[in-house]
């Protein structure tokens, strides 16, 4: 699409816009990523703009940019505004209640009301192009019927300009995902372990992290892998050439000891029809090592920018630790011989180019693993175990001690349960406040943070926010009340230390 999501000739266009993001953009985080921004660009200003005077912009917002409660007039209302028109932008994503520091998000769904607007639209038009704002990956369940997704993440406050430039085909978009967007929460291999208790997590992925656990496991494929992007152009990737850096010369060859220096090389060409930019990336396979190793391993990685025709060469330097692995026995990093593969592509799982390059030299016998390697995508308790790692047993969380948060201070009995909910609610409260006077719509995250940082404060973190009011012998009476030992707490309280 050399001329953008919208079309060339958008002069005669009559486009829809639909979201209350493009009013009032979702574009920085909350809690301490929140600033006070000198202006905000519009989007929907800035695509009015650049679309001329020739051109008709209507708008519907179709849900609340805060609260995005359900709303099936806003639906309805921007239903009737999408007839008739050759091209719709419809903004959506994730409101900032939905993501905050300090706060686990429960699912991976953008808000109800969205994914009805999104089907509702897609229902009367076959030309919608979704754009989407947020600082996480999303689930997509209505991505078939779209035609294009444009992800903004959050732009920062020129983002609306920036915007309006992408959709018209001014610039080309070149981002690459640092993530990967998985289809749904349950493929994702951490979900199994995560948030199942509130005082332990067990890390069971081992080194099968991110795109490395769907690059190894085989599972299901993700919606869009780590690294992905597209672009208004399409590239061209020559073949890998490799050699080894000797001094300042370079030696062409395909085998090396453990200690050389590889210098791997490929020219990439814009084979499409207008300027952008590419982000190449290296991944490195180790073919059959006597340990598990994920599947590949990004290695390196560079951004071009090249006009329509034109072409550049690029060089990436792979030190030893390129190829290592780290021997638990010997306490330091090992690149084991054998034969690795050098993989070249635009995304973890769109590999263009390959080639083998083997380091020579002789294999320890002593690596941990040494043998066939125990492959795995989760460790269980065993496997862990065969590793040195035992799994502690859950602390429950009576006795209650100075690490006890005040959430499960409040369980210990009515009196903690009605002081514990009256701190939260002041807390709150303030947070709502504070948010309002601030005017800068994320009262709905503001709350949030505090109530999940109130809920998991322990006493000894309590202690440190008051600045020394809350002394030790008084925490010490507060701990021993809540054990229902109550002549070591009268203790506490009158006799000095």
């Amino acid at each position: 699409l050399p001329t953008g999501l919208i079309g060339g000739d958008c002069l005669r266009y009559r486009i829809a816009v639909i979201g209350a993001f493009a009013e009032s953009p979702r574009f920085q985080g909350a809690g301490s990523a929140r600033v006070n921004a000198h202006t905000v660009d519009c989007p929907l200003d800035a695509i009015r703009k650049a679309a001329g005077d020739s051109a008709c912009v209507t708008f519907a917002p179709g849900y609340h940019a805060v609260s995005c409660r359900p709303d099936a007039a806003a639906i309805d209302a921007a239903v009737a505004t999408v007839q008739g028109a050759q091209a719709v932008v419809l903004l959506a994503g994730l409101p900032s209640a939905f993501e905050a520091e300090g706060v686990d998000r429960p699912h991976m769904q953008c808000p109800e009301q969205m994914e009805r607007l999104i089907s509702a639209i897609a229902d009367v038009s076959s030309d919608v192009v979704v754009v989407l704002l947020g600082g996480a990956p999303m689930e997509l369940p209505w991505l078939p019927r779209v035609r294009s997704v444009l992800y903004m993440g959050l732009g920062g406050q020129a983002m609306g300009g920036a915007l309006a430039d992408l959709l018209f085909g001014a610039v080309a978009p070149s981002g690459k995902l640092a993530e990967t967007w998985p289809v749904a929460l349950a493929h994702c291999p951490s979900q199994s372990n995560f948030a199942t208790h509130p005082r332990q997590v067990v890390y069971r992925e081992g080194l099968n992290v991110g795109y490395r656990f769907f690059a190894t496991a085989h599972a299901t494929p993700p919606l869009f892998a780590f690294g992905h992007g597209l672009s208004y152009a399409a590239f061209e990737y020559g073949l890998l050439q490799l050699s080894l850096k000797d001094g300042g010369q370079s030696v062409v060859a395909s085998r090396g000891t453990p200690t050389d220096i590889l210098l791997v090389s490929l020219t990439v060409r814009n084979v499409g029809q207008r300027t952008a930019a590419e982000v190449v990336q290296l991944y490195v396979r180790d073919v059959q090592a006597s340990v598990h190793r994920p599947d590949r391993e990004l290695r390196a990685f560079a951004k071009i920018k090249l006009h329509a025709g034109a072409s550049e060469e690029l060089r990436f330097e792979l030190a030893p630790r390129a190829f290592a692995f780290y021997d638990t026995q010997a306490a330091d990093w090992y690149v084991e011989p054998g034969a690795f593969e050098i993989l070249v592509g635009s995304s973890s799982d769109d590999i263009r180019q390959c080639a083998v390059y083997e380091v020579l030299g002789e294999s320890r016998s002593t690596v941990v693993g040494q043998g066939p390697p125990m492959g795995y995508t989760l460790f269980d308790d065993a496997a862990l175990a065969r590793l040195g790692c035992i799994v502690p047993p859950t602390d429950p969380p009576a006795p209650y001690d100075v690490n006890t948060t005040l959430q499960e201070a409040s369980e210990s009995g009515w009196i903690a349960w009605l002081i514990f909910h009256a701190v939260l609610r002041v807390a709150t409260l303030g947070a709502r406040i504070s948010a309002a006077r601030a005017g800068l719509g994320d009262g709905p995250a503001t709350v949030a943070i505090v109530d999940a940082g109130i809920r998991c404060m322990t006493f000894r973190n309590m202690q440190l926010m008051t600045g020394g009011a809350l002394s030790d012998r008084l925490l010490n009476f507060v701990v021993q009340l809540l054990n229902g030992r109550y002549g070591s707490a009268l203790r506490a309280l009158v006799c000095p230390e």
